[in-house]
């Protein structure tokens, strides 16, 4: 008797573990738009980064899929490349305010193998906390 009690509680313990894990994961279930058919990863803008899932449900299996949020506490300024420096690094002029900065590379540009030279009109996202550095995210020619 004692040994089937045991295996009910793990079975009972093993039951209400699922139901909170299902009930934490209703909270995350969203349904698509009736247009949209899949369920694409995709980056809207150069200033969006992925920050939350939200779990569509399908009928043949479940699909993890990352939105985009945008951030909030960056300026996006247009700038010209003064000079190229190691490990991805640049010197940019900025148009707005004649300030030069220094600006890395971002993971997107990297990934992509774009080449930036000196000259190119480049996007930087500059954080109001530190305005000598930014992230350059994108190229224009």
């Amino acid at each position: 008797i004692t040994a089937m009690t045991a295996m009910a509680t793990r079975l009972l313990l093993r039951l209400l573990c699922f139901a909170a894990l299902a009930a934490s994961a209703a909270a995350f279930i969203a349904k698509p738009p009736a247009q949209i058919k899949a369920c694409p990863v995709t980056m809207q803008a150069p200033s969006m980064t992925p920050s939350n899932f939200v779990i569509h449900t399908a009928n043949r299996a479940s699909q993890i899929c990352m939105l985009a949020k945008p951030k909030k506490d960056v300026l996006e300024l247009e700038g010209v490349v003064l000079e190229a420096l190691p490990n991805a690094n640049f010197r940019v002029q900025l148009d707005e305010t004649e300030q030069v900065i220094l600006a890395h590379v971002s993971g997107k540009i990297r990934k992509n193998y774009i080449k930036i030279l000196v000259g190119d009109h480049v996007t930087c996202e500059i954080s109001p906390y530190d305005l000598t550095k930014g992230r350059i995210t994108f190229r224009r020619r």
